[in-house]
């Protein structure tokens, strides 16, 4: 009994140290899971009430209702400028703009998306697709730095295309030519229009020292 009678004087002396500890530590564990079942279900309920904005945006957009889909998209910026969603809908913007022939508006949208995204493929595919409005607007020094935003290989080749017909539009034909070969080497099959893309490598002038090079 001696034995015994030690052992239990031996674990109410520690209860009476570290009992206050492990409750402690009991009562966080189960704030911390509360808090994280709490976290998770406003989560939830903000990515749902995003989405039904973008839904919303979306139709009007599709609908050419412009001043509403502004809106919603001041609406989504403002009450969720983190989101997927909001993203999303800078893109659904930009193509309302280039469909009302309003490139400006189109690059500021997309430029948003670029600069303020979390999202690395949603943030390619709007650096990819602002390079193209700024070309357009035959910024072609913006066209390359927005391309340079577009980043993974699943982008590689239309990079690769965009680039070369930048380089094109600014004289840089053998510059142009190797982003073309680089695009036919990079695309898989469906990524680009690799016949379009030989087309335009093939209808680039001759560079003129090249040739003489090639002559002598």
């Amino acid at each position: 009994m001696s034995d015994e009678q030690e052992t239990i004087d031996n674990l109410k002396a520690w209860w009476e140290d570290n009992g206050r500890y492990v409750i402690a530590g009991l009562v966080l564990g189960v704030a911390a899971l509360v808090g994280w079942q709490q976290w998770n279900a406003y989560t939830d309920r903000t990515a749902e009430a995003a989405g039904q904005v973008y839904a919303s945006l979306k139709s009007a957009a599709d609908a050419d209702r412009r001043n509403e889909a502004e809106s919603l998209l001041e609406q989504l910026v403002d009450d969720h400028p983190r989101s997927a969603y909001t993203d999303q809908a800078g893109l659904v913007m930009a193509r309302l703009y280039m469909d009302r022939s309003e490139p400006e508006a189109a690059a500021e949208a997309l430029q948003r998306i670029v600069d303020h995204s979390r999202d690395r493929e949603l943030k390619s595919v709007a650096a990819l697709r602002l390079a193209r409005v700024l070309h357009h607007l035959d910024d072609s020094d913006g066209a390359l730095a927005a391309l340079d935003q577009a980043r993974g290989e699943a982008f590689a080749a239309r990079v690769a295309e965009v680039r070369g017909d930048v380089l094109a539009s600014r004289g840089d034909y053998e510059g142009a030519r190797a982003a073309y070969e680089l695009a036919l080497a990079s695309g898989e099959r469906g990524v680009i229009n690799r016949d379009l893309v030989r087309i335009k490598r093939d209808d680039l002038p001759v560079d003129a020292a090249a040739a003489v090079g090639e002559d002598a």
